[in-house]
């Protein structure tokens, strides 16, 4: 006969691990999902505590530590403005540049520009 595992414990975040709530448990099941939006600029990593107790003896708990790794994404890709057409001239000189890309991107929510030459 095989039993749920499920059925004899209850899972849950120790709250002191996880003071701003930016995870979730599922307390059956036991799955970890995120309350926030996460930030890899803001924090890289997160260390909760996760406490499994069983249900008909709520003094048996165990814990273990989780580490969440935030992979960062490239939020805000560089840009080029629009489509370039450059002219040369047959007798140009070696290494001359014809014209510079410009790319450019924008962080809204700190309203920090960037650019940057591409040659």
């Amino acid at each position: 006969m095989l039993l749920n595992k499920h059925l004899f414990s209850r899972y849950s975040i120790d709250w002191k691990s996880d003071l701003d709530s930016y995870f979730d448990i599922d307390p059956v099941e036991g799955t970890i999902s995120t309350n926030e939006l996460l930030d890899r600029e803001n924090i890289a990593q997160h260390n909760i505590s996760v406490v499994a107790t069983k249900l008909n003896s709520p003094v048996l708990t165990s814990r273990v530590a989780v580490t969440v790794h935030v992979l960062d994404i490239n939020e805000f890709p560089p840009e080029l403005a629009s489509p370039y057409e450059t002219f040369v001239c047959e007798n140009a000189k070696v290494g001359q540049v014809p014209s510079l890309l410009i790319s450019f991107s924008v962080y809204f929510r700190s309203s920090y520009h960037e650019v940057e030459k591409i040659v």
